[in-house]
């Protein structure tokens, strides 16, 4: 075992594994902190990125997609709802843009690069889930 990140028997459910920046990024669960972005570094030294609902509720961020300046992800609050999000290499993170303002999101999925573009799909609220690109930082 690398680290044991939830004590006990219900286990931090690691997840969505992907290398950025020579560091293993996931999302895991712990007491603390709720699901939230993670990095372990080559030494196995593991932490949380970023507490984005901060104290034991969670942003259960998904889709962590590497890529030239960082990496993207989805995070969901109570205020914003499911939006994109970048860590830029130092490790600087914050949402992208809030698509369909509130707590109901854009909820975001299905990221991908794609040439120098990055795709996902996100509904702002008055066109339903569609195609979105955005030009890579």
């Amino acid at each position: 075992m690398v680290q044991d990140i939830m004590n006990g028997t219900r286990g931090s459910r690691p997840s969505g594994f992907s290398e950025f920046n020579s560091k293993l990024y996931f999302t895991a669960r712990s007491l603390n902190e709720g699901e939230e972005l993670w990095s372990c570094d080559a030494r196995e030294m593991c932490s949380v990125v970023l507490d984005i609902v901060v104290g034991q509720d969670s942003s259960f961020p998904r889709e962590l997609t590497v890529t030239s300046s960082g990496m993207y992800f989805t995070a969901s609050t109570l205020s914003t709802g499911r939006e994109l999000w970048h860590c830029s290499m130092s490790e600087d993170c914050s949402m992208v843009a809030d698509l369909n303002q509130g707590p109901d999101g854009s909820d975001v999925g299905a990221i991908t690069r794609f040439n120098s573009k990055l795709y996902f799909a996100a509904n702002n609220g008055t066109s339903g889930s569609q195609l979105w690109s955005l030009d890579l930082i």
